[in-house]
Parts: structure tokens; C-alpha cells; sequence
């Protein structure tokens, strides 16, 4: 858990991004800096064996106005707590080298990235909530979409 209700401080936790996709998660005493035996580990790369394994990068963000993290490899992921849990959620868009917080007037609580030679700014919206996008190849170029009925 992120936080046990019974005080306002959140928990110390230590982020380690390793270079086969894997992310891990682990809480801090903070009284004694010893790591707790319970940790979680989560794959975030590609699913396909085709694709290479990329080392996680990190990134200290802001996600509704508590500390995040970005956690970068083949797919992007931001790290946050919502309602008192901890919450890891893919972020539908390109893979992204580089990230950082970013805020201005027009975007009180967003995100800078790098993409190959672009500079992106991206602001999260509806915490919580699940969304992922995923593009799929197909062999032909689709001339009609139909609904069907179950």
C-alpha cells in the first residue's frame, strides 16, 4: 500500500528499472533505510519475443500534484497513487527516450518528452482510469469498417 491512512507522510519507496523490461518496487523504512522483503516486479516491455528486451529509464514526475514516476523502455508507463493505491499504468503513446515534469500556465501539471528529434509535452487526464491503444499491421488497407452484432 501506498499510504496506511494513519499519517498524512507517504511511505519511502525505491524504484529499480533493469535492462531486461522489468520494473521493481520496493518500500523504504525510513527510520532505518532497510528495503522491505516485500517487493513487486512488473515487466513492462513488448510482449513479442521478436522485439529486443530496452534497459527501464526513470523519471521523477508529478501526478495530481504527488510525486510519480515515468518509466520508459519499448512502451511508456507512469507510476502514481490514486485514492490511497499505487497504481502503474501504460500510457498510450510512442516510445519516449526521455522525460521530466513540466508545468506552465496553459499546463499546470504535465509531462516534456523526447521522441527521436521532437520535443512533446503530454498533461494525464482522468487518473484511475484504464486506456491503452495498440497498433496492429494488417495486410490489406481496410476500404469499410462494419459493426456487428453479438
Amino acid at each position: 500500500p501506498w499510504s496506511t491512512g494513519e499519517s498524512d507522510e507517504a511511505p519511502l519507496v525505491c524504484y529499480v528499472g533493469l535492462e531486461n523490461e522489468m520494473l521493481i518496487r520496493v518500500h523504504v523504512d525510513a527510520n532505518s533505510g532497510e528495503l522491505s522483503k516485500d517487493f513487486r516486479a512488473r515487466p513492462l516491455g513488448a510482449r513479442s519475443r521478436d522485439d529486443p528486451a530496452q534497459a527501464v529509464k526513470l523519471f521523477k514526475v508529478s501526478a495530481q500534484g504527488k510525486p510519480g514516476v515515468l518509466a520508459l523502455c519499448s512502451r511508456p508507463w507512469l507510476s502514481y497513487s490514486h485514492q490511497g493505491t499505487g497504481r502503474i499504468t501504460p500510457l498510450a503513446y510512442d516510445a519516449m527516450e526521455y522525460g521530466a515534469a513540466f508545468s506552465s500556465p496553459q499546463c499546470p501539471e504535465g509531462i516534456v518528452c523526447v521522441i527521436g528529434t521532437t520535443l512533446r509535452i503530454l498533461s494525464v487526464h482522468h487518473y484511475g482510469e484504464v486506456f491503452q491503444q495498440q497498433a496492429v499491421r494488417v495486410a490489406y488497407t481496410p476500404r469499410k469498417c462494419a459493426l456487428l452484432k453479438a
